[in-house]
């Protein structure tokens, strides 16, 4: 019974303290009276104590506000990484620690142990702070010596530190619900008073008086694009209350800079001295020690920037910063509603340039059909956009017949450009383009843009280009090339205007070129399609292999790009190809018998003879050498056969390389069946007077044979008639006498 009592009285003293320290907890103003009363309620056996809360941007960082010192708590602003705290992990799991004892705590890791025994520690407490099973704050009891705390102090102890995390926790919410409704009155004043703002300084003025009560002085800078490209500041200014309107341009402002970005933009600066990289440092270095710039713009067109300057360092708070990131928007606003009233009263001046740029279109368009000739167009078109449009330097790149090489086929103005070639497909310019191609590709730094080739920023350098747009160019869905639009100034930017109206005298002159090339295409097939005719008709006209030559390498050689020609025949008695006609820088040589020999292996002839296939050679330089002729350009390789058998083979070559394509590949097949035929013709006709020639000699020799009644005689004439008709030089005729051919008929040889 005296047991039960005890114990009685123990509880009843652990309860009462245990209110007392938690009506301290709730009514205490500082950390270090909450710590108090925890270590007086059950760490007092500890020598040293702290409390710290988890910071609220930064969950893995523990803010130490009060500790234990000797006798006295005091208050503390200390930061710890969590990880710092032994066993942490169980804090994560929101458990606590408690070891008695080191060397006996099987919760701790050998390293921790060590490390808490270098600092003299041999007993610890942990105690995590937890609201809504979220850890918010660790409470840590140490001693050098072992204590034992019993198991309903370290209860009530948890109990403790949750209630000192709920008091936490409802200071915080207050001090952000105050906060917040501080921000959001100050919000709504900035943004009545913007939203009532007639001019720039009635702006200047609603800044002063809410978010930048404390400032120096109030700068609003405002950055134009003149007709020119030069760059006018205009800068109004609020200085102890004092206003003022400045307009001379400003030096060491970064103008390319503030007119380039997202459309709004707030840079804080604390401390200007240490940040000579800032944006304004070169303005701003002798004037203040801290700013606020918040910048808003209008892309390729303007930029307001308005500077709030202290004139000693100043680190700007959470508040602070959402207060001006959050007016930016309304600021860009109505900077922009004020821009528009100004510049509706220059409305006219505005539909004189879109009339202007309408006559010009219109004017590009109406003369598209008049032009016949490629580069006229082109010359004519640039010309017109360079003058137009306020570009600079208009350029057009046609991409070449090998699908690689890009040559500047016309300017304006004249700037040595022309003729000037670079690779296209390994463009990494050309390729970006090529992605999205309803986008226009736009440079602002030629020299330092990893885009441009070297050679191709070279080449820009040269004629002084500082920024660079370029449009594709399309002739039947195929990309055939580009137009670049060039700038001479840094920081000049092409405006949504000038790019929708380059685009449509692009789409016009892609018409142009389109309608030229069909015109040119359809002549070209016209006249191919004579001299295709003339040819057939001026072969049928002989049946001779000789003249037949001749007119191949009159007629023929016009028929497609032709530098080089060459015929051969097959040789049956070499076994080889025999060279039978060639044609060359103008010249023709012909000659049936003696032509060079060309190997049936390793030749692209062979190749052709053999496989009875054609083929056609894009660019020689990069082809194996394999050709009896050599070859710098392009050719088409075509066997003559007729139904029977293969009889040679036909070589077209041009100096170019990618000169021919299908079409010209069709028409050389239709050239060579008709000189196939020709030639078949020739031999046929060849053989026929052959027969006939031999039939003639017979008849004669035997009608003169028929003359002659004396033997001598008539073998004489019989000798000198076969040696004439087989072209032998010496010839002679044996006679058998009666004896000997009376033993030859017997059997028996005849010497």
């Amino acid at each position: 019974m005296m047991t039960d009592a005890h114990d009685s009285q123990t509880s009843s003293r652990l309860a009462e303290a245990q209110y007392q320290a938690a009506s301290t907890i709730y009514g205490a103003s500082q950390a270090a009276e909450i710590l108090s009363a925890i270590v007086v309620f059950g760490g007092q056996h500890y020598q040293d104590a702290h409390l710290g809360l988890i910071e609220a941007n930064a969950p893995d960082l523990v803010r130490i506000v009060a500790r234990r010192n000797g006798n006295s708590v005091v208050a503390e602003d200390e930061i710890q990484p969590l990880d710092h705290y032994p066993a942490y992990d169980s804090l994560a799991a929101l458990e606590y620690l408690y070891a008695p004892e080191l060397e006996s705590e099987p919760f701790l890791m050998p390293g921790e142990r060590v490390t808490l025994e270098s600092q003299g520690i041999h007993s610890i407490l942990v105690i995590p702070m937890v609201v809504s099973q979220v850890l918010t704050g660790v409470i840590t009891f140490t001693n050098p010596t072992p204590v034992q705390t019993p198991p309903q102090i370290l209860r009530a102890m948890r109990n403790l530190a949750d209630q000192i995390a709920v008091v936490f926790e409802n200071r915080a919410l207050l001090r952000t619900t105050k906060s917040s409704l501080e921000e959001v009155q100050t919000l709504y004043d900035i943004n009545r008073a913007l939203l009532a703002a007639q001019d720039p300084l009635e702006l200047l003025r609603a800044v002063a008086e809410t978010i930048a009560i404390d400032a120096n002085t109030i700068t609003h800078i405002v950055v134009n694009r003149t007709p020119s490209g030069d760059q006018a500041f205009v800068q109004h200014v609020i200085s102890n209350k004092r206003e003022q309107v400045v307009n001379i341009p400003l030096t060491g402002l970064p103008a390319s800079h503030l007119l380039n970005g997202s459309p709004s933009e707030v840079v804080f600066v604390e401390n200007i001295a240490a940040d000579t990289t800032s944006l304004l440092y070169a303005l701003l270095r002798d004037q203040a020690k801290s700013y606020i710039a918040l910048i808003t713009r209008e892309p390729a067109r303007s930029a307001d920037v308005i500077v709030v300057m202290y004139r000693e360092p100043r680190a700007f708070d959470d508040q602070t910063r959402r207060l001006f990131n959050a007016i930016a928007d309304q600021f860009n606003i109505v900077l922009q509603n004020q821009r528009l009233l100004r510049e509706a009263q220059t409305s006219a001046v505005q539909l004189v340039r879109q009339v202007r740029s309408l006559e010009l279109i219109n004017r590009i368009a109406s003369s598209i059909s008049s032009f016949t000739d490629e580069q006229q167009l082109l010359d004519t078109v640039t010309s017109e956009m360079h003058e137009g449009l306020n570009i600079d330097h208009v350029g057009v790149v046609l991409i070449q017949p090998d699908g690689q090489t890009g040559v500047v086929i016309s300017e304006a103005p004249d700037r040595n450009a022309r003729g000037s070639s670079f690779n296209m497909r390994q463009n990494p310019l050309i390729t970006a383009l090529l992605d999205d191609p309803s986008k226009p590709m736009i440079v602002q730094d030629v020299e330092n843009d990893t885009l441009i080739l070297p050679e191709v920023r070279t080449l820009l350098i040269g004629i002084g280009v500082k920024a660079v747009m370029i449009l594709p160019l399309y002739v039947y869905g195929k990309f055939i090339g580009s137009v670049g639009f060039d700038m001479y100034e840094t920081g000049r930017t092409f405006s949504p205007e000038v790019i929708d109206i380059a685009r449509t005298m692009i789409a016009q002159v892609a018409i142009g070129l389109q309608n030229i090339r069909l015109l040119n295409d359809a002549q070209a097939r016209a006249e191919q399609t004579q001299r295709l005719s003339a040819l057939s008709q001026s072969l049928q006209t002989s049946l001779e292999i000789e003249p037949i030559l001749r007119v191949m390498m009159g007629i023929g050689v016009d028929i497609v790009p032709t530098d080089t020609l060459t015929i051969t025949l097959y040789d049956e008695n070499t076994g080889l190809l025999r060279v039978i006609g060639r044609y060359q820088e103008g010249q023709a040589t012909i000659d049936v018998q003696r032509g060079t020999l060309i190997a049936i292996n390793d030749t692209y002839a062979g190749q052709v003879w053999s496989s009875g296939t054609v083929l056609m050679i894009n660019d020689a330089r990069n082809a194996p050498s394999k050709m009896g002729d050599a070859l710098t350009g392009s050719a088409i390789i075509a066997p003559l056969r007729t139904r029977e058998r293969r009889i040679g083979t036909i070589t077209v070559g041009s100096t170019q390389t990618h000169t021919y394509g299908d079409t010209e590949k069709a028409i050389f097949l239709q050239v060579a069946n008709q000189l196939a035929v020709a030639l078949d013709n020739s031999a046929t006709y060849a053989r026929s007077q052959r027969v006939a020639r031999s039939e003639a000699l017979v008849n004669e020799v035997t009608s003169r044979f028929q003359q002659f009644s004396d033997v001598d005689e008539l073998v004489n004439i019989a000798v000198n008639e076969l040696g004439k008709a087989l072209g032998a030089r010496q010839g002679r005729i044996r006679l058998l006498t009666p004896e000997a051919l009376a033993d030859s008929s017997s059997g028996q040889e005849v010497p």
